[in-house]
């Protein structure tokens, strides 16, 4: 049986919540940007074999399996999209909308 070697850190490396105390670096932990590194390999592979075959393969998808067709789509889309619109029953009938014309009223005591 072999045990693995334990390296002890002094509490005084240590805050009262366990984390390193700023200015000491720890054991090493992982090197900067290397969860970035492969999500954007990833990405950058999956670009380039889009741009090869996507047009076809999303044709494909559709023509042959309509559920994982629309599933892609869902899956891709904002789960919410946020849009105003105005609508003014005036301008569809091409008349001049009488709030813009009309003054404030101003009231005065008599």
């Amino acid at each position: 049986m072999t045990l693995a070697r334990v390296t002890m850190v002094s509490s005084a490396e240590r805050n009262a919540s366990g984390q390193y105390m700023k200015g000491h670096h720890g054991n090493g932990g992982r090197q900067k940007h290397s969860r970035n590194k492969l999500a954007h390999a990833l990405v950058e592979a999956l670009s380039k074999d889009f741009d090869e075959f996507g047009a076809a393969a999303v044709r494909k998808v559709r023509e042959h399996d309509t559920t994982s067709y629309l599933r892609i789509i869902q899956q891709t889309m904002p789960a919410k999209i946020e849009s105003t619109l105005e609508i003014s029953v005036f301008a569809d009938m091409n008349l001049e909308d009488p709030r813009s014309s009309c003054k404030p009223i101003a009231w005065r005591a008599l």
